[in-house]
């Protein structure tokens, strides 16, 4: 009996060496294409019945968990306004509330004016601005904004003709009382001097008389002489009268032609008040509009001249100051003037006033958000659906009463 080790047999060594290269190459050898790899069993799902939540639009952009904005607003009825409880509403914000609701997003609102609510969204201190707010080129360059929601034109409003009202005009303007007061201020200094002159010489046109008696002959005889009137030369008796009436007469025509252009100058101003009739007359009257708005950007431009008015005293302050008769007339987006007109006539503020039918520039109204904000797509989609809906022209309907 061979008693040798197995490693020390031929026939152990060559089985051995087989072996080892087999498993060499099943250790080094891929796979065969397109068969997958082992992986360990996956336990089957159980079937809860619930579908998971579908994500929002705006979800695609921001988490939804940090979706609240910060909103601004900004007096402008019936778009931006307080109820008869204090609390905001309008037309643009039933809109946003609609658009914020459908978006599943939470927001705080933040009542500014004018020029803060521009300032706040420049500086991305809030998400997105509500008002009557145009989209010009001018603000695309600073700001990006929504799909426009409204539209509206720029008119006047006016004061009704009133001729009580404008002879009052006529007599109590300050470039009427200057030339009645120069030319009686003449009369006076005139007839004084001639007074003094021939007082005792002439009762034919200085009877002796009382104080007052004698200032009314003073002045009546220095009227008609500057005015022209029928006083001659041979009236006079002393030399010295006589050279002061030819001096006088000579220069009264003058006067009497610069006083007349004056009047009639001053006469058709005050005449115009009250007759606009195309648009290229508000460059005769006093036109009122409230600064840094798209109403002073059109008469910058039609090189008209206008006062600018506080935005801080109230939107509706630009009638009251035409009520007041401050201006003849005030330039603002029409549905703003037919909300107050028709709010305010009621009670009787505004009885004298109206709108003229001048459309002047098409105002597009949309909402106002930072440049490059990504809430605008969104915002975009769902503000279509709601201004295509029979929903949405009945909330139209119950703001614009007109």
């Amino acid at each position: 009996m061979n008693c040798s080790p197995l490693w020390k047999a031929p026939h152990c060594w060559r089985g051995l060496s087989i072996a080892v290269l087999l498993t060499a190459i099943l250790i080094i050898t891929p796979p065969v294409a397109g068969q997958p790899a082992l992986d360990p069993p996956v336990p089957p799902r159980h079937n809860t019945g619930i579908d998971p939540p579908e994500t929002s639009a705006l979800a695609a952009v921001i988490p939804v968990s940090d979706a609240h904005l910060q909103v601004a607003v900004s007096d402008c009825p019936p778009f931006i306004m307080r109820d008869a409880r204090g609390e905001l509403t309008g037309i643009a914000l039933d809109l946003w509330e609609r658009i914020a609701a459908e978006l599943g997003v939470t927001y705080q609102l933040h009542d500014y004016v004018w020029e803060v609510m521009f300032e706040k969204v420049e500086t991305d201190a809030v998400d997105v601005a509500l008002s009557c707010i145009t989209i010009t080129a001018e603000r695309e360059k600073r700001f990006d904004f929504t799909h426009t929601f409204h539209e509206a034109p720029l008119t006047v409003a006016t004061r009704k003709p009133n001729l009580l009202q404008d002879l009052k005009s006529l007599v109590f303007t300050s470039d009427i009382l200057l030339i009645l007061g120069g030319l009686f201020g003449v009369s006076l200094l005139v007839g004084r001097g001639l007074w003094i002159l021939e007082h005792k010489h002439n009762e034919d046109i200085f009877p002796k008389r009382g104080p007052v008696g004698t200032w009314v002959e003073t002045f009546l005889c220095g009227f008609m002489l500057v005015t022209r009137g029928p006083i001659h030369y041979t009236y006079w008796h002393t030399l010295l009268a006589r050279v002061i009436f030819v001096i006088a007469s000579f220069f009264s025509t003058l006067l009497v032609a610069t006083v007349t252009a004056l009047l009639a100058s001053a006469l058709t101003a005050v005449t115009l008040q009250g007759q606009l009739r195309t648009p290229n007359d508000l460059r005769n009257v006093r036109v009122g509009v409230f600064a840094n708005t798209i109403a002073t950007e059109y008469l910058e431009q039609n090189h008209i001249a206008f006062t600018p008015i506080r935005n801080d005293k109230g939107a509706d302050y630009d009638l009251v100051m035409l009520a007041r008769g401050k201006f003849d007339a005030v330039i603002s987006d029409k549905p703003i003037f037919e909300y107050f007109l028709t709010q305010d006539q009621d009670v009787g503020q505004f009885q004298d006033i109206i709108i003229l039918p001048w459309n002047l520039q098409a105002q597009h109204y949309g909402f106002m958000l930072p440049e490059g904000c990504p809430w605008r797509e969104p915002i975009n989609r769902v503000m279509l659906d709601t201004l295509h809906s029979a929903e949405w022209q009945a909330v139209l309907d119950s703001y614009l009463k007109y």
